[in-house]
């Protein structure tokens, strides 16, 4: 029997309905809850959107951080992730993502730290850079940019992504999930200067990555944007966008230097030694994982 005009109309109105219901019961879902769930528990995400904007997910990261900031304290920073060219062609992006640093999230070194925490928390070798200026808002050039920095801080990340893809990286979820800043341990800053030849030594710094003694992991800071004032430049500008002004005494990490998803143990002593950063010296940061 051939349908009526009734039951074409009301197939069709299905036909509209039902991905109408999913996409709001899709919408309903809260997740940055689900990511403070996740933590507590330290269970996966499994079910994250693939395809969700990225405008909604620094939406979802934005309620995110406002939910953890009675436990973990201000905002005292940023971080850029995927500066390296390598780690952006992996995730099959072009441009990085960036998140936020909370106050009670970074450790000073000869503080132990808790390893009681996250889905799967790995190490990094990271570089950060200290904003002695708000007149980094306005530098034009990257000689400005420097002149607006006042030092460099030694930095070992404690990185956990609880998002799990079946289908290759989540860009949305590792956004919406604050780019996995979770924990840090960071050394004593080393003071700048605003001349060509802290210019080019930036460039040139070698971060070697140790776990007991034994070596993980070594890379260059070139890799951070080409130049870690560039990625000091893209981060600012990114920020910019979404009506953030950086101040003095904000805490912007770069990106991974020596990585390798190196997972984290209780009763690890980590190092990172950083080469080429001040002549004739090995500046250190180290700490142990309790």
């Amino acid at each position: 029997m051939k349908p009526t005009g009734m039951f074409r109309t009301a197939g069709l109105v299905l036909t509209l309905l039902v991905p109408q219901t999913i996409v709001a019961q899709e919408a309903e879902v809260d997740w940055p809850q689900r990511f403070i769930q996740s933590f507590k528990e330290r269970s996966p995400i499994t079910d994250f959107p693939v395809g969700m904007e990225w405008s909604t997910a620094y939406g979802y990261q934005a309620k995110l951080v406002d939910l953890l900031k009675p436990e973990l304290g201000r905002v005292v920073g940023y971080k850029a992730a995927l500066t390296g060219a390598g780690q952006r062609k992996g995730f099959n992006v072009t441009e990085p993502v960036w998140g936020v640093l909370l106050e009670k999230t970074l450790t000073n070194e000869g503080t132990p730290i808790s390893g009681d925490f996250g889905v799967a928390p790995f190490i990094e070798g990271d570089f950060i850079m200290r904003v002695g200026s708000a007149d980094i808002n306005q530098a034009r050039d990257r000689m400005a940019v420097l002149a607006a920095l006042d030092a460099v801080v030694p930095f070992i990340e404690l990185v956990d992504l609880p998002v799990r893809s079946s289908t290759g990286p989540n860009m949305a979820g590792l956004i919406a999930g604050n780019t996995g800043a979770r924990k840090g341990l960071l050394g004593q800053p080393v003071i700048i200067e605003a001349n060509e030849d802290w210019m080019q030594r930036l460039a040139r710094v070698e971060v070697i990555l140790y776990e007991d003694g034994q070596l993980v992991s070594r890379g260059t800071t070139v890799d951070l944007y080409n130049h870690p004032v560039e990625a000091v430049i893209w981060l600012r500008d990114a920020l910019a966008k979404q009506g953030i002004a950086l101040k003095a005494g904000d805490l912007l990490s770069l990106g991974t230097v020596a990585g390798g998803m190196k997972k984290m143990k209780p009763g690890t002593n980590l190092r990172a030694d950083y080469k080429g950063l001040v002549e004739g010296e090995i500046i250190s940061v180290s700490g142990r994982i309790e």
